[in-house]
C-alpha cells in the first residue's frame, strides 16, 4: 500500500518538551478508543466519527515514517489514528491524520497560531504553495487555527488546537480542495465532552 508523502511534511515541525501532566489526566496523548467508525481520546476528552466510508489505517502510516527514517518525528509527536478513505488507488486515497505535538510552550490557543505559522513557513520552504492561513477556525465550539497548503499531486489542510500542553492537528488530505474542504467540515461531528 502506497500513501502520498504527505504525511511526512509534519516531520520536522515545532515541537519540544512537554510540561508535566496532572496525576488526574490520562498519562499519555494516544489513550484512546479507535474502532472502525471513529475515536474516542480519553487524554483530550473527545470523539471524532471518521468521515463516511473512512477506516483507520495507522500501521501504514506508522511503517511509512519507519521506512523513511523519521523516527525523530515519533519521539516528539504522537499519531493518535490515522483514517482513510477506500478507494482503488491507495495513493489518491483521502485521508485524515490526528497527530499530539508535545510543546513545553503551550499556554494560550496562540501557541496554535504559532504553530500553524510554522508549518506554513517550512512548506512554503520546501515548495508547497499556501492556499490559506493561518486563519481562525471554529469548530466543536472550540477555537482552531486552519492553514492549507498544496503541491502538485495533493491538497491539504492542517487544523489544530491548544490543549493540555500538546498541539492537537487535524491533518486533512485530498486531491482537490473541494475534497478538502468537505473533509475539514467533518469537524462539526467533534464533540469534546466539556459540550452540552
Amino acid at each position: 500500500m502506497r500513501l502520498s508523502p504527505i504525511a511526512i511534511i509534519l516531520v520536522t515541525v515545532l515541537v519540544t518538551k512537554m510540561s508535566a501532566s496532572s496525576p488526574q489526566q490520562a498519562s499519555m496523548p494516544t489513550d484512546a478508543y479507535v474502532t472502525s467508525e471513529g475515536i474516542a481520546s480519553t487524554f483530550f476528552d473527545f470523539y471524532y466519527p471518521f468521515p463516511k466510508s473512512f477506516a483507520p489505517d495507522t500501521k501504514t502510516l506508522e511503517g511509512m515514517l519507519w521506512k523513511q527514517q523519521k523516527l525523530s518525528w515519533l519521539a516528539t509527536s504522537s499519531i493518535l489514528v490515522s483514517a482513510f478513505s477506500e478507494h482503488p488507488a491507495p495513493g489518491e486515497r483521502n485521508g485524515v491524520i490526528i497527530v499530539a505535538h508535545r510543546n513545553a510552550r503551550v499556554r494560550t490557543r496562540d501557541s496554535a497560531a504559532a504553530y500553524e505559522t510554522t508549518l506554513t513557513t517550512v512548506l512554503a520552504r520546501e515548495g508547497w504553495k499556501i492556499v490559506r492561513g493561518p486563519v481562525r477556525y471554529n469548530a466543536a465550539k472550540h477555537e482552531f487555527f486552519r492553514s492549507d497548503f498544496t503541491n502538485t499531486r495533493v491538497f491539504e489542510s492542517s487544523v489544530c488546537i491548544s490543549l493540555r500542553g500538546y498541539i492537537l492537528e487535524f491533518l486533512f488530505i485530498g486531491k482537490s480542495r473541494d475534497e478538502v474542504n468537505t473533509l475539514v467540515g467533518s469537524l462539526d461531528r467533534l464533540r469534546f465532552q466539556d459540550q452540552n
